[in-house]
């Protein structure tokens, strides 16, 4: 039943509402300002495994671990009080003692009596979790393995560069095919970092580095891939004009997250770029950041516009991961810069990150 404070005094409202709660598969409790619960509907009971007599009158934390009990606390009286709570993801306990992780929300309502309460709306997320971790297992696991043979990528260039009969252009593949793999030795390892970066505690190696070298690199690269069996052109402008032999853009940062975020976003607009189009790479010096553009005639699917930046994200690309827009933004944050893009029919696409011209954390 739901308690008296609740209902509102009509009886056919009151019957309509309580089917309603009753019925919904939605984990659904309220718990008063001390945080006892006061009613659990079937659902909440049937995924915690208590009867609701197991639960109402008991404190809301006999199903929270003992270590998070004094903080959800905390958290649940300040709600109540009037304050804010953060939707998030808790570890729960069942009447067995499994852990399971949900993803609650909730709302504060005031009953007849004048007394606020709390309704917590719980949804069990453990499979997904489980499958997130798997899935980054994996990937550690496979970008560990990957090194081996990329050893061989990187040494064999230097052996055969000892022989005496190269020309000069096949000793240039070899320097090519030498920096490739020391290239992706690096991006390997950065993806090693990428927990780091999303967590907040990615420590940066600050130095100087040329961004505008960076970008023609990184430029460089993907011509020899995407571009050139896409037939797309590609152009790098500095304040919209073409770059000369003296040009440069320094910054203080990290190279090779410079390297992976533009990499990253240029790897994206040459595969949404229709063939035989322009991919632009600007970049513009202003009084106190650095404004880096890319642009392709693409147009950003509409359904992919709300969640263009986040994990695993991806619209029909045959085998895309959805993680290079995702790290450019966790890349971009932790060089204390900004991301975003416009994207339009006729326009197409321009991703754009402001950048400081000193990404050093400030003291």
């Amino acid at each position: 039943m739901i308690p008296t404070p609740y209902l509102r005094g009509d009886r056919a409202s009151d019957q309509m509402m309580m089917q309603i709660i009753h019925a919904t598969p939605l984990a659904l409790c309220i718990t008063n300002e001390q945080g006892i619960f006061e009613y659990a509907n079937p659902a909440y009971c049937m995924f915690y495994g208590y009867a609701p007599v197991e639960l109402i009158g008991e404190h809301f934390t006999k199903i929270v671990p003992p270590a998070a009990r004094q903080r959800l606390t905390e958290l649940h009286d300040q709600f109540v009080a009037g304050g804010s709570e953060i939707r998030g993801e808790w570890t729960v306990m069942d009447r067995a003692g499994t852990s399971h992780c949900v993803l609650a929300d909730a709302a504060r309502i005031v009953g007849q009596d004048g007394r606020p309460r709390k309704v917590t709306f719980v949804m069990d997320i453990t499979q997904r979790k489980e499958t997130e971790r798997m899935r980054e297992d994996i990937e550690r696991l496979m970008r560990h393995e990957l090194k081996t043979p990329l050893n061989a990528v990187i040494n064999i260039p230097r052996l055969l560069r000892d022989e005496d009969n190269l020309r000069e252009d096949q000793r240039a593949l070899l320097d090519l095919l030498e920096n490739s793999g020391h290239t992706m030795l690096k991006m390997i390892d950065f993806t090693l970092n990428l927990y780091k970066l999303e967590v907040g505690n990615y420590r940066l190696q600050a130095e100087q580095v040329d961004l505008l070298e960076v970008a023609t690199t990184a430029l460089c690269d993907a011509q020899q891939g995407i571009a050139s069996y896409k037939d797309i052109n590609t152009r790098i402008t500095l304040n919209g004009t073409a770059v000369h032999a003296q040009a440069r853009c320094i910054v203080w940062g990290e190279h090779l997250l410079y390297y992976n975020m533009i990499a990253n976003l240029i790897k994206n607009a040459l595969e949404a770029s229709p063939a035989g189009e322009e991919v632009r790479v600007n970049l513009v010096a202003e009084a106190s950041h650095v404004l880096l553009t890319i642009h392709n005639q693409g147009c950003i699917p509409e359904a992919m516009r709300d969640c263009f930046f986040e994990k695993y994200a991806t619209h029909g690309k045959k085998g895309g991961t959805g993680l290079g827009t995702y790290s450019a933004q966790l890349i971009a944050r932790t060089l204390q810069g900004h991301i975003g893009f416009n994207t339009d029919e006729s326009t197409g696409t321009e991703v754009w990150v402001r950048l400081p011209y000193d990404s050093r954390p400030q003291s």
